[in-house]
């Protein structure tokens, strides 16, 4: 009969499978030793345990060494007493269905023997199942929050007590009992109050997943636009839902809205330092460029925020994943949001309004505008200049929310994914015919690549998956503030 029992935790944000193995040797003494780097917390399971057995009548003799492996990864949490106490009963007793023992057990004991939940069990189940386990021995006490959770085709046997495992498994496919909470066409009326330029620069960052900078003076809506693009994206599915929960929760954050299948939305504070934004620490804890994986990641006020902090964004908006290395730990974590950008083009506000006249001198927006690197704004596909006619109340819709839908299905259908996640090299090889035709209207390798993408998206919002000159000038206007701003970033 198999002796290893498989149980895990979370480490830099993933799951690590453990195993636990007993070693038992004769003795006249009892002793229970726990070896593989166990924290405070795995050590005083020896307690639990002991007292549990003796709770069920089985006596502990001999030496007996549980082994956690991997040895050298510190084990820490409650979660471990199940997979520790099931792993001394089999040594023991030796009559335990083989089933167990193709499962990953997580609880936390009693001193009654029975089963109980603990934090760390719910965030290990939902790590571990995305890891593609799907056979689970877990407290009874968490049937009602799983059942909560899109979980589908997993196999999970509920017990109450230790003895339990002695009697036949009884394991059972849960089901999902929630809904997802998806409205949008309210919402999308809204675009038709905005100006063709910035409708267009929505419904091209909407269907393509492209990022976007919205420059221009205050209260032109930037900040209501962002939101509204959240709130139309299409909602989750079920392992996004998961894996955003699960860093929710390890990040301490509200999840209600992911779990109805809200996309993120989030918002750092221009204060947020180059940790908060990427992540770190000691644990490897995740960064709002993660939160907001899946979703949207909404820079306001970007010129207030430090130049290293956006900068450290600059390899995730091309990767979509953030990798930290640490002296402990080399991990690469998600981050593959929609890059929302907004700011003023000045200190006041008002560099290159029509209507407003600036009252900064030209070495201040210089300094201002100095914040934001080149090569940053050059990873942002679209700049839109928001300015006084940024809304409207007679413009009409040129496209239905329908119509987004269909376009973003025949992306994924056509290439896979979305448009702008494409690699640079398939796109420059896919749009070979007309790169002769238009290299000499961009400045870089990457911004004709960024060009491309877009005029690719707006030629599927034609119901063509081909590219033409007339795609490429159409979306050129989009691009213009590489130019206007480059004066600002020479040294």
């Amino acid at each position: 009969m198999a002796e290893t029992v498989k149980s895990g935790l979370i480490f830099c944000s993933k799951f690590t499978e453990v195993l636990v193995e007993t070693h038992y040797s004769h003795s006249h003494n009892f002793k229970l030793s726990i070896i593989g780097l166990p924290d405070t917390s795995v050590k005083e399971s020896k307690d639990r345990i002991i007292s549990a057995f003796r709770a069920l009548g089985i006596k502990l003799t001999g030496e007996l060494i549980v082994n956690l492996s991997p040895s050298d990864l510190k084990k820490d949490g409650t979660a471990l007493d199940l997979p520790i106490a099931v792993s001394l009963l089999n040594k023991i007793k030796g009559n335990l269905e083989e089933e167990i023992f193709d499962s990953v057990l997580l609880g936390e004991l009693g001193l009654d023997g029975s089963v109980k939940a603990c934090n760390s069990v719910l965030l290990v189940f939902v790590a571990a199942f995305l890891s593609n386990k799907r056979k689970f021995i877990l407290p009874d006490s968490f049937r009602k929050e799983i059942s909560s959770l899109p979980i589908k085709d997993c196999d999970i046997w509920f017990i109450n007590n230790l003895k339990e495992l002695f009697q036949t498994p009884k394991f059972e496919c849960v089901s999902y009992s929630g809904s997802i909470e998806y409205s949008p066409h309210e919402q999308f009326k809204l675009l038709a109050s905005m100006s063709p330029l910035v409708q267009h620069a929505v419904i091209l960052s909407l269907v393509g997943g492209h990022s976007m900078l919205l420059i221009g003076p205050p209260g032109q809506g930037k900040t209501f636009t962002a939101n509204l693009i959240s709130k139309l994206l299409p909602p989750l599915n079920s392992n996004e839902i998961l894996e955003n929960y699960l860093y929710y929760s390890l990040a301490g954050e509200d999840y209600s809205s992911i779990l109805k299948g809200s996309r993120p939305f989030r918002s750092p504070h221009h204060s947020a330092t180059k940790a908060a934004m990427i992540g770190g620490g000691v644990k490897g804890r995740p960064g709002e460029a993660t939160l907001a994986n899946n979703g949207v990641l909404f820079l306001d006020e970007l010129g207030e925020f430090n130049r290293s902090t956006l900068d450290s964004l600059r390899v995730p908006i091309e990767t979509k994943k953030v990798k930290l290395a640490r002296a402990n730990y080399v991990v690469d974590l998600p981050a593959d949001f929609l890059l929302i950008c907004a700011t003023n083009p000045c200190p006041c506000g008002y560099f290159g309004s029509r209507k407003n006249s600036c009252r900064c001198s030209f070495t201040e927006v210089k300094k201002y505008l100095s914040k934001f690197s080149g090569p940053f704004l050059e990873r942002i596909d679209i700049h839109v200049f928001v300015d006084g006619d940024g809304f409207k109340n007679d413009c009409s819709l040129r496209f239905d929310f329908e119509r987004i839908l269909e376009c973003r299905q025949a992306q994924i259908e056509k290439f896979g994914d979305l448009i702008a996640k494409l690699d640079g090299k398939f796109v420059l090889d896919y749009c070979r015919n007309i790169i002769p035709k238009v290299i000499s209207l961009t400045t870089s390798t990457r911004s004709l690549i960024k060009c491309l993408k877009l005029a690719l998206t707006n030629s599927f919002l034609d119901g063509r998956v081909s590219l033409n000159e007339e795609d490429f000038y159409t979306v050129k206007k989009f691009r213009r503030l590489e130019n206007i701003l480059e004066p600002f970033f020479v040294k």
